[in-house]
């Protein structure tokens, strides 16, 4: 029962989003709209933060508990924005409206998330070092976050998923690549000398 009323609450927030800025959004708003009592609402949340925080971390885990095949970046890509193209407005409304770092930080677990499969999955059979497919799958999730915030700071005019699938089709087999040359060559273990 308290993970229907979680979801009642984070389906009831996320509908608001959708509608008004964070800054408009009042706890009563919340449970106005799904039916519930205050005292039930602080029972699952210490507040709207509190909320956005769970919020995120239902899609990581959401993310994390799919096992998926990955073709490549661009897969990685729209798994990682699945949320943010399905809620533009509320993800619009989040991003102007709170620390931007609580943001980024999902974007990123979630593009980390899809990354790795992405990686391990290309690299499987392949002798490649873990620090090596861990930077490499740090690297594509850095990128991809980092388009997310460029999406997200142009007001999300354009679709980010045509920019990924351009980018997707000029590194078209550059995944392999780079793991069949970590494959041939010593990984770095100190500072290059200056």
């Amino acid at each position: 029962m308290a993970q229907l009323t979680q979801k009642a609450i984070v389906d009831a927030f996320t509908e608001l989003l959708n509608e008004r800025p964070l800054d408009r959004i009042t706890v009563t708003d919340i449970t106005s709209r799904c039916g519930i009592s205050r005292n039930t609402f602080y029972y699952h949340y210490s507040g709207i933060y509190d909320l956005i925080d769970a919020m995120f971390r239902a899609e990581v885990d959401r993310t994390l508990g799919t096992p998926r095949d990955y073709q490549g970046w661009l897969d990685g890509f729209v798994e990682g924005t699945r949320f943010a193209l399905e809620n533009r407005t509320a993800v619009y409304h989040l991003y102007k409206s709170i620390d931007h770092r609580r943001l980024e930080r999902y974007l990123y677990d979630i593009a980390l998330t899809a990354t790795t499969r992405l990686v391990d999955q290309v690299s499987a059979g392949k002798p490649v070092e873990e620090g090596d497919k861990k930077d490499l799958a740090t690297f594509i999730a850095a990128a991809i976050t980092g388009t997310i915030i460029e999406w997200l700071e142009r007001d999300m005019r354009d679709d980010p998923s045509v920019f990924m699938a351009n980018v997707a089709r000029m590194f078209e087999g550059t995944l392999e690549s780079v793991i069949d040359n970590a494959c041939k060559t010593p990984r770095v273990t100190q500072a290059p000398d200056a």
